[in-house]
C-alpha cells in the first residue's frame, strides 16, 4: 500500500498540507498545527531535491512534528500561571483590621485591593494576640478561606 502511495504522492503534495496545516492552526489558535505544518513542508522540500522514499517520508514528517512541538512547548509556550487559588504570589500585602480578632477566635481584615478576588477576609492571629480594629496586618499564611495574620511593625 505505502508503494502505491508513493508513487501518487509527490513533493508538492506535502507543501499544500503543510499550508493547510498553518490554516487550520490559524483558526484554532492550538500551537499544535503550526508543527505539522512547518514538518510538512520541511518534508516537501527536502522530497523536491532528494525524491526520498515515502517511508522516509513519513518518519521524518512524525519525528520533525515531534520534535517542533516540544521546542514550541519547552521554550515559546507563554507561561499561564495564574494568582488564584491557594497562591503565596501576594503575601506581601498589608490588610487593615475592620472586625477585632481575639486568640481563641476570627476576626475580619480588609484590602485596599482583592486578594484573590476578596476585598474582606476572616482572619486569625499567627501569634495568638489582640488586634483591635485599625492595626495594620502582614499575611503570613493563607488557609483555605481564612488568613493566618500578624501585626505589622
Amino acid at each position: 500500500m505505502l508503494e502505491s502511495l508513493s508513487e501518487i504522492l509527490q513533493w508538492w503534495h506535502w507543501i499544500i498540507l503543510g499550508i493547510v496545516f498553518m490554516i487550520i492552526e490559524m483558526m484554532t489558535f492550538t500551537l499544535i498545527f503550526i508543527g505539522f505544518g512547518i514538518s510538512s513542508i520541511l518534508v516537501g522540500i527536502v522530497d523536491l531535491f532528494f525524491h526520498i522514499n515515502i517511508n522516509i517520508q513519513l518518519f521524518m514528517w512524525g519525528f520533525l512534528s515531534i520534535f517542533s512541538i516540544t521546542i514550541w512547548y519547552r521554550f515559546f509556550k507563554i507561561k499561564t500561571v495564574s494568582n488564584s487559588g491557594q497562591s503565596n504570589s501576594m503575601m506581601d500585602m498589608k490588610a487593615v483590621v475592620i472586625e477585632e480578632i481575639t486568640p481563641n477566635d476570627r476576626g475580619k481584615v480588609k484590602f485596599n485591593i482583592p486578594l484573590l478576588g476578596e476585598r474582606i477576609w476572616e482572619a486569625i492571629s499567627q501569634n495568638q494576640e489582640d488586634l483591635k480594629s485599625g492595626t495594620v496586618v502582614n499575611i503570613i499564611k493563607i488557609k483555605g478561606q481564612i488568613l493566618l495574620v500578624e501585626e505589622s511593625k
